[in-house]
């Protein structure tokens, strides 16, 4: 038996539009990263330092430091909203900058959504992983850079990505 899937029953994500590595002015910027343990705040916290201090990185957005919303949190409205913003970024961004930091062996589910939704688009993905944990390939594959130490991102040129 052959399944066939019913690809015309899928809506399409109006806001996702294909870009090309030359098509690119190269100035915004989303971490996708965890931000849930003290050791995760305090990387993160030196990674947006760290891109702060590079002259080829003109803005970027962090959703850590954008937790507002207009619903009460953890509520289902709520997290529709953030769902949606973090998305919309997603779209709006030419690069991904993320932290391969991992709780028990495995990446974030929320992370590795988003990093699934950046390599559709085609978005060049650039990873930072302190810790050594082995990385699965379907996240290893979909990097365009990868390094082991957040000063890295001071001085890398985001303009040849």
């Amino acid at each position: 038996m052959t399944l066939t899937p019913k690809i015309s029953k899928i809506k399409p994500l109006v806001f996702f539009t294909k870009l090309t590595l030359r098509s690119i002015s190269w100035h915004k910027f989303i971490l996708l990263v965890r931000f849930f343990s003290p050791e995760q705040v305090t990387r993160v916290t030196q990674l947006e330092e760290a891109l702060a201090q590079n002259p080829t990185v003109t803005d970027f957005y962090s959703p850590r430091l954008h937790q507002d919303a207009q619903a009460e949190q953890f509520t289902k409205t709520w997290a529709t909203e953030i769902f949606h913003r973090d998305m919309a970024q997603i779209a709006a961004a030419q690069v991904i900058v993320t932290v391969l930091d991992f709780e028990a062996k495995n990446l974030d589910s929320g992370t590795a959504y988003e990093l699934g939704v950046a390599t559709m688009r085609d978005l060049p993905i650039i990873a930072l992983q302190e810790k050594d944990e082995a990385v699965n390939l379907m996240i290893t594959e979909s990097l365009h850079w990868y390094t082991k130490q957040v000063s890295d991102f001071e001085t890398y040129d985001f303009k040849i990505t």
